[in-house]
């Protein structure tokens, strides 16, 4: 159980509200559990203590949310990326639904680089990427929604992949080596928080590790570019420390498995699947696929046939398992 303060729940909400400029009263909606972190600190939360108004929707159901986009003049939506690619491969039908959308807030997991390109290409309103654990409150970095929609473009889609935003103010982040050192621009390494918005820790835990070097280590690995104009510092993610694994010696990255099967999720379904390691005698590690226990057999039909034809042999998960 990740212990939150008070005092940091409300420096993260003062910072996201002055960043998002919620003193002039914007429509924001989600279709998010208000049990989800991002939803209850970040939709909620905000608007409660800004005075904006606030539409939950009852589960991503496209119709309802395209009536309410209008009707409401919805101006800020908060999703996760699946429910982006949905919205992307309905675009025809939802753009002129729209007319008042500024942008679309992502969280939860980082957008592939293939989706933010094409989102980036179709929508007319911006997609602002933000980063963020429990552990961390909610936000710790986010892209300037008051930027121009170009500027945001750039810093989605010139690198490998998309970058996760400028820290917040109150969160100091910096990328660390194994040996605990703060590394340089462009170098790799884990992604490590501290501020008044990292949690106490976790509930009956050891938490030593957790905090080496007085930084939360999120166990993400990233690095960051520094803007030449605003000299800000724009971080990016390229795995997690457990993401890389060994099968029969071949180093294989669950990341990129991960963008794969992001390819595939079928529209208007609430599905999510992610690549797992496991312990395996022969190869060392295995890969499974873990999927979310709404999906049908159908949908498991189209992943097992997906995997063999569009992932190759030496990373191709050997398992599909649905799981709540």
């Amino acid at each position: 159980i990740v212990q939150q303060t008070e005092h940091g729940i409300l420096t993260n909400i003062d910072a996201l509200i002055e960043l998002h400029g919620f003193e002039k009263r914007k429509v924001i909606a989600t279709p998010l559990p208000v049990f989800h972190v991002n939803a209850l600190e970040f939709s909620f939360f905000c608007s409660l203590l800004s005075g904006q108004r606030l539409i939950i929707y009852d589960g991503f159901d496209f119709l309802t949310m395209l009536q309410s986009l209008k009707e409401d003049k919805v101006q800020i939506l908060s999703v996760v990326p699946h429910v982006l690619k949905s919205l992307l491969d309905l675009s025809a039908k939802m753009i002129p639904q729209a007319p008042d959308l500024e942008y679309c807030v992502t969280a939860a997991s980082s957008l592939s680089p293939e989706l933010a390109k094409r989102l980036t290409e179709v929508f007319p309103f911006k997609i602002i990427q933000g980063y963020g654990l429990s552990e961390a409150i909610n936000f710790s970095l986010k892209n300037k929604p008051s930027a121009p929609k170009e500027y945001i473009d750039k810093w989605l889609t010139q690198y490998k992949r998309p970058s996760i935003g400028t820290p917040l103010r109150g969160n100091e982040v910096s990328i660390l080596s194994e040996e605990g050192q703060i590394l340089s621009e462009g170098e790799e390494g884990e992604i490590c928080i501290r501020g008044p918005g990292v949690m106490l820790g976790y509930k009956a835990h050891d938490n030593s590790s957790i905090f080496a070097n007085d930084y939360l280590h999120t166990g993400d690995i990233g690095f960051f570019k520094i803007c030449p104009e605003t000299k800000d510092r724009y971080f990016f993610i390229s795995g997690r420390k457990k993401d890389v694994i060994k099968r029969y010696g071949l180093t294989v990255s669950l990341v990129e498995i991960d963008d794969m099967l992001t390819k595939w999720l079928p529209p208007m379904k609430n599905l999510t699947a992610i690549a797992v390691p496991f312990a395996n005698d022969s190869a060392g590690e295995e890969i499974g696929v873990a999927v979310s226990h709404n999906a049908t057999e159908e949908d498991l039909q189209s992943l097992q046939d997906y995997l063999q034809k569009n992932i190759p042999s030496f990373m191709r998960p050997r398992v599909i398992l649905t799981t709540d």
